[in-house]
């Protein structure tokens, strides 16, 4: 059921990483560069003074004029200051086709609305695609087999969320019905100010847009869900299938509206409320750290220590243990030393050789955990987008529908 929400972690293999990798080097190879003359240039929208919230800033740097088609190889589209739809097919190692245009966006409000956004395009499956004018019109168009000479229709053309609201393309998804109708999932944005003076509020609305086709092949928007957040999201799709939405975004998002069934409330996750790890670690090719928080004013009397080869244990007198189990793999008691800073107790492990196919392969700090991995390699595994909630603001967020 749409409502119920899931924060979702995200595990990395620790054995695919190379911990001798220290980045990527920058080919100094020439680029292959090709002009094509555009004789009615490209529909570019500015962002006007009353816009210039730091969410409407956001959405407007990352617009894109070219979207690349993901079921059609080298094809890519853009739309010019007609509001026509250009197709360019763009081989490796030959120069551009002439571009050609498949489909015009007609009786447009991109004039009478003001806060528009840029035209925005997204392709749901090889026949379909969805385009919005920036201005509150949204087409679903039938497109046939992209590759052949042939315009688009239009299924549907409409303004889903009224004739003066703008918004924004993030995504779509298609599927089909138990009767073989098409079902189009569409993945809206649009940024909001409310209140008056100076207490107006900016918030992003996500509208997840459900149409589906009919018997007579006419289209209709059967359901609205609209989720509401205090920041442009980094990242945000629709699940294959239509079952759920996920969201990358430093803010947490709610469910405020749904037109097929009320909305359970979510009372906004706390911060502080955050489970904090019990330990910390990290390791070099010889050494593996540990660091605990401690209470205030431990010392090293109040601590437990044991450490052996292949075992480790830690707790306070007369108090709660902080660790204590078998270790991933053998140490060097002798070596191993540990030290309290502050509230900071820090435990330094020396690893015994392993064989060569073995070393760095320390894949949790404990032979039982597999829960606590380390945060710090993991984020390098990970576009920007995906963050962790236990050290860092960023959520990744799962709505079900």
């Amino acid at each position: 059921m749409f409502g119920n929400k899931e924060m979702i972690d995200l595990k990395p293999n620790r054995l695919l990483l190379n911990p001798k990798f220290h980045g990527y080097k920058l080919s100094l190879d020439q680029l292959t560069v090709y002009n094509v003359k555009l004789e009615a240039g490209v529909c570019l929208t500015s962002l006007p003074e009353s816009q210039f919230s730091f969410q409407q800033v956001k959405l407007f740097g990352r617009h894109n004029n070219l979207y690349a088609d993901s079921h059609y190889e080298n094809v890519v589209y853009f739309i010019n200051n007609g509001l026509e739809i250009e197709q360019l097919v763009a081989k490796k190692d030959s120069r551009p086709t002439q571009t050609r245009i498949v489909y015009t966006i007609m009786n447009s409000s991109r004039e009478q609305v003001l806060s528009r956004y840029n035209v925005s395009m997204s392709f749901p499956e090889k026949a379909l695609a969805v385009v919005s004018d920036g201005a509150g019109k949204l087409c679903v168009l039938q497109t046939a087999n992209r590759l052949k000479p042939q315009q688009w229709k239009a299924s549907y053309e409409g303004f889903p969320l009224g004739e003066t609201s703008a918004f924004h393309i993030m995504h779509s998804v298609h599927q089909l019905s138990p009767n073989g109708h098409h079902i189009v999932d569409v993945l809206l944005l649009h940024v909001d100010e409310r209140g008056k003076d100076d207490k107006v509020k900016t918030l992003t609305v996500l509208e997840w847009l459900t149409f589906s086709e009919g018997d007579d092949e006419s289209w209709t928007m059967d359901r609205l869900r609209r989720l509401e957040g205090a920041s442009v999201p980094d990242y945000a799709c629709i699940q294959s299938g239509g079952s759920a939405l996920y969201i990358s975004s430093d803010k947490d998002f709610q469910i405020v509206y749904d037109s097929m069934k009320p909305i359970e409330e979510f009372p906004l996750e706390n911060e502080q409320d955050l489970k904090q790890p019990c330990y910390t670690w990290h390791q070099t090719d010889e050494s593996l750290f540990l660091q605990f928080t401690i209470p205030a004013k431990t010392t090293k009397e109040d601590l437990n220590v044991e450490i052996t080869n292949a075992k480790f244990h830690c707790g306070i007198k007369n108090g709660e243990v902080l660790l204590s189990g078998d270790l991933w793999a053998s140490i060097q008691p002798e070596g191993s030393t540990w030290s309290i800073i502050g509230q900071r107790y820090s435990i330094i492990l020396l690893f015994y050789y392993f064989k060569e196919k073995q070393k760095g392969k320390y894949c949790f700090c404990m032979g039982t955990d597999h829960s606590i991995m380390m945060l710090r390699l993991s984020i390098f595994l990970v576009y920007k987008f995906i963050v962790f909630t236990l050290h860092y603001k960023s959520k990744i967020i799962l709505f079900l529908s």
